[in-house]
């Protein structure tokens, strides 16, 4: 396709029209914020937001007169939180440390920033989900927020996103001998021993949705700790995000395919430069050629994917990985 002749918009153009949208979207937010009925269904009581100063604190970047206000005109947290020997409604001037005792911790979560996110993300589902038909519905809205898709938003941003797939227990294998605190104490088969990182999961489970984060987004790790979104919920996003939000889905095992795709994908990119990137790391551990024939053993495989419901959902968008790379490839294929 030639340059000169597209019809296309200048980035300058495009990124304008993203602002206006952006506007237009918070607008939109904060007229359902105003609601005062549905604010205080969102915040389980009769507290409310008080708009001018959250119009203020998202609008300015200097509100350090609004922060301050020691008479609490403008009351940050609603319904107020545990301070030293005294409720406080202001933003706390420093963040809360490992010393501070838990129940102020847990007052400023659950007083503060529990009520505020969940107004917000009722507000954003509301402008983004403009076809809900009960979209006036507090209690439906936020029945929608759990496993809420966004992949949308994230195909929307200007970005080009890439990514390199690996078959889930080549990848965990792997990652089982690079983090050295594993091999070091277990064996590659014990897949049910703790993370040392979450003890509550195990490696195998806790690498699994790691990985699935990595191709969710970051604020599905924000919404699975705080029961807004379960396993499937974030396959979900994760496999709608390889489909419409990454510019090049390319797997590991056809490396020079992908440098090809990428190329092709984003013109500036030029293969014909080479870089030393050094000696390869290659792991030496003497049990390593054991677990490599034993991942490869389906009955084996049967018994892991029995213990982890992270790792089967992490198979399935692998598939969905693969299949957006056939048709990625076919796609790039026409403009040669």
């Amino acid at each position: 396709m030639n340059d000169d002749k597209s019809p296309k918009k200048s980035l300058e153009d495009y990124w304008n029209s993203l602002l206006r949208d952006r506007t237009d979207r918070r607008k939109e937010a904060f007229e359902f914020l105003q609601t005062q009925s549905n604010i205080s269904s969102l915040l389980g009581g009769g507290a409310t937001i008080d708009m001018d100063r959250l119009s203020a604190e998202i609008a300015s970047a200097d509100s350090t007169a609004i922060i301050n206000d020691k008479n609490n005109q403008h009351r940050w947290c609603p319904q107020g939180y545990k301070g030293q020997n005294e409720i406080r409604y202001d933003r706390p001037k420093q963040v809360l440390g490992p010393l501070d005792p838990w129940d102020k911790s847990r007052s400023l979560y659950e007083n503060c920033g529990l009520p505020i996110a969940r107004a917000a993300d009722a507000a954003f589902r509301k402008s983004l989900d403009k076809s809900n038909e009960n979209k006036n519905n507090t209690n439906t809205m936020l029945t929608a927020l759990h496993n809420a898709n966004y992949a949308p938003v994230y195909s929307s941003l200007p970005v080009h996103r890439v990514t390199m797939l690996r078959e889930p227990f080549s990848w965990l294998l792997s990652r089982f001998f690079w983090n050295t605190e594993n091999s070091n104490n277990t064996v590659c088969d014990n897949f049910s021993f703790p993370s040392l990182w979450n003890p509550s999961l195990s490696w195998i489970e806790y690498y699994s949705l790691e990985f699935l984060f990595s191709l969710c987004g970051n604020e599905c790790r924000v919404r699975y700790e705080h029961h807004m979104i379960d396993i499937d919920g974030i396959a979900a996003q994760a496999s709608s995000n390889l489909r419409i939000s990454f510019s090049v889905v390319g797997l590991l095992n056809e490396t020079d395919s992908f440098y090809d795709m990428l190329q092709k994908r984003i013109r500036y990119i030029h293969r014909s430069d080479k870089t030393d990137l050094g000696p390869k790391h290659k792991s030496t551990h003497p049990d390593k050629d054991r677990c490599s024939a034993l991942y490869k053993q389906e009955d084996f495989r049967k018994k892991v994917r029995a213990s982890s419901p992270a790792l089967v959902a992490l198979e399935g968008v692998y598939r969905v990985g693969v299949q957006v790379n056939r048709f990625q490839k076919q796609e790039l294929e026409r403009c040669e």
